[in-house]
């Protein structure tokens, strides 16, 4: 009898060869960035695919550890399935400005700074400062910057206000007793103390004291 002559549909064949092919932006550490990635899928067979569910491209945009893709096909030789997974993170670090709307004097030197988080890839820096003018009164924003481990990039503005001091004077009055001069008695003097201080509503800045001698009426 006649051998029956091999078809695209023998039983025997091996089944379909599955490969993945991962289209993004991808750092040295394995993070895919952007805005998207795309899986594409390679399959090859000695006979006819029946069926692939899954095996079409494939748009990842989801952020996180473990985002997978599957493809699976099916020829007479068997089905064959494949899984791809990876670790995206498309978006910069959260910052938090670390100090809450500051005030500042005109022409005072000081730096404002923040905070940087991320849960995916995570920050090799965790502080940024930033030097802050105050050359000018009102209300001013500085905008600190930062990436997180992947690269992404993340900014947080931060307000603060710059005021012209206030100079504050007040009186404080005290008794002291002290000699009549030409006399064996003493008489009772007001030692009159003047203070200045230049005040911000961060606080005092600096002050002054000047006292004097008011010999009260007899």
């Amino acid at each position: 009898a006649a051998t029956p002559s091999a078809t695209a549909d023998t039983p025997d064949k091996p089944p379909p060869v599955i490969a993945a092919q991962v289209l993004g932006d991808v750092t040295a550490d394995g993070w895919y960035t952007g805005e998207l990635t795309e899986v594409i899928w390679n399959l090859k067979d000695e006979s006819v695919i029946r069926t692939q569910p899954g095996c079409g491209a494939t748009d990842l945009s989801d952020d996180g550890v473990g985002i997978t893709a599957s493809c699976s096909a099916t020829s007479a030789g068997g089905t064959s399935t494949s899984t791809v997974s990876i670790k995206r993170d498309s978006h910069g670090p959260t910052m938090t400005c670390n100090q809450i709307s500051p005030y500042y004097a005109v022409g005072e030197k000081d730096t404002m700074s923040a905070t940087a988080s991320d849960t995916l890839s995570g920050v090799t820096t965790p502080t940024v400062s930033k030097a802050i003018d105050t050359e000018t009164k009102g209300a001013h924003s500085v905008v600190l910057s930062l990436q997180d481990a992947a690269g992404n990039p993340g900014s947080v503005p931060c307000p603060y206000s710059v005021v012209v001091p206030i100079v504050k004077k007040m009186t404080l009055a005290t008794l002291a007793t002290a000699p009549t001069p030409n006399s064996g008695s003493s008489a009772r003097i007001i030692r009159a103390t003047s203070v200045s201080a230049k005040v911000t509503t961060r606080g005092v800045a600096r002050t002054s004291r000047t006292t004097h001698r008011v010999r009260p009426r007899s």
